[in-house]
């Protein structure tokens, strides 16, 4: 059902580059093919380019590495289980489905722009090893919640635009968040774990009911410009995680 080339990549194994014909519904791509590894979904494998949309479900191998840009945009997947294997996912590559459950892998180091816009996601755990989050990467979903990797440093433009968010809590790890990353969705509790990070002026806009982001006492950089219309303030955290609030520390 789906046809495939190697490729030069540490050694032989194979990228699944699209279907012969007509893509089933529902798919289980390989394993291995003739012995040799799939550690990738091409470019553009399984995108239907603006026509409507095929693919329902798709069961991805356990040996993958990465997934190429637009892989399986403009489709209508429910639902999708990424493969602990799988380290970086390309930009668009589920982009326009309608996913309302997605499972991250525990490695994912790298995430594309627009990877998972446009979809019905209502919740999203980012793992642990993933440093940067796209520019528009969960755009027009259905999010109420997220948890955010203990890693994460960079948020980009628009990643989180256009959601339900009700409440954030950020990281230490934070360095940066970028243009209406969190605009136009519904937040009313914003906190954060560590130093301040570089804050766009539209990063939180459009969050009417966001009155209040705590800080925790001893971090550096704030309280710094506001960013929202409300007030900023400073809460006695256990920033090093020993139980001990840092004012008795």
């Amino acid at each position: 059902f789906a046809k495939h080339e190697d490729v030069e990549h540490e050694g032989e194994e194979v990228e699944i580059t699209g279907c012969v014909a007509q893509c089933p519904e529902e798919m289980v791509l390989p394993r291995s093919v003739e012995g040799k590894p799939v550690t990738k979904i091409g470019e553009r494998a399984f995108y239907t380019k603006g026509e409507e949309g095929v693919v329902s479900k798709v069961t991805l191998p356990d040996r993958l590495v990465a997934i190429g840009d637009y892989a399986f945009g403009d489709n209508l997947l429910t639902d999708i289980f990424i493969p602990e294997s799988v380290k970086h996912i390309g930009t668009h590559a589920f982009w326009s489905n309608r996913l309302t459950s997605a499972i991250l892998s525990s490695n994912l180091e790298t995430l594309g722009v627009v990877a998972f816009a446009n979809n019905q996601l209502t919740t999203i755990d980012l793992p642990d090893g993933l440093i940067s989050v796209g520019a528009y990467a969960f755009n027009d979903n259905n999010l109420t919640a997220i948890s955010f990797g203990g890693q994460v440093q960079t948020i980009g433009r628009y990643a989180f635009f256009g959601n339900q968010l009700v409440a954030l809590e950020f990281p230490d790890s934070l360095l940066d968040i970028g243009d209406q990353s969190f605009a136009f969705n519904s937040l009313v509790k914003v906190a954060f774990l560590g130093d301040r990070p570089t804050i766009s002026a539209s990063s939180f806009d459009d969050n009417a009911e966001l009155r209040k982001v705590s800080y925790c006492l001893f971090a550096k950089g704030w309280p710094g410009e506001l960013f929202f219309d409300g007030d900023l303030e400073a809460v006695d955290c256990d920033e090093d995680g020993d139980g001990v609030l840092d004012s008795s520390d």
